[in-house]
């Protein structure tokens, strides 16, 4: 912002081309008479989304702690799964239009079971399909080796991978919900 300002004041103006920095410059230090509430609702939405962050590490670090027998490739395979699932899920909250079925914690909630249906349906279709290419192989076997492009793989986004990114935005969205009753009761 300094830096903008030195730029706009040591070299010469040339007819409208420094009016749109300019204009960015003087909204950026204008003091908005609602700050006090903004700051609120600045560290509101910063507490929830590190909650919601805080809930993903967690879960992520159980599942692939259950999940994956190779203590070598834990760290790499947990780093890449919260990396990812943080991202989803940060785009998930913030996007612009807000998501219109994915905001209360009610509809967080619901998302939690259903997301554990159609992993179950889908890993029930995985099952099929390796029991199908791979007789001779377990049923639960047979579904992490399906062998489609999108089986195993699929499943595993959905459940536990949706169904985490749901439990950490219901927490989000409870959080969110109690400091809005807080803020408002003040």
């Amino acid at each position: 912002m300094f830096f903008a300002w030195i730029l706009l004041l040591r070299f010469p103006r040339l007819p409208g081309t420094c009016d749109y920095v300019e204009e960015i410059c003087v909204k950026a230090c204008r003091i908005v008479p609602d700050s006090v509430q903004t700051a609120a609702s600045n560290r509101r939405l910063l507490t929830s989304d590190a909650v919601g962050i805080l809930v993903i590490g967690i879960q992520v670090y159980w599942v692939v702690r259950w999940l994956v027998p190779d203590a070598g490739s834990r760290l790499t395979l947990g780093i890449l799964a919260v990396s990812v699932l943080t991202g989803l899920a940060l785009y998930f909250w913030h996007k612009e239009p807000p998501m219109e079925h994915l905001s209360s914690p009610g509809e967080w909630a619901l998302a939690i079971p259903m997301s554990v249906l159609i992993g179950a349906v889908s890993f029930g279709i995985d099952v099929l399909v390796g029991l199908i290419s791979n007789p001779n192989l377990p049923p639960i076997k047979a579904g992490t080796k399906a062998g489609s492009p999108f089986g195993f793989v699929l499943t595993v986004m959905i459940c536990p991978g949706f169904t985490m990114l749901a439990v950490a935005g219901l927490l989000r969205a409870l959080v969110l919900r109690t400091d809005a009753a807080g803020t408002s009761q003040r």
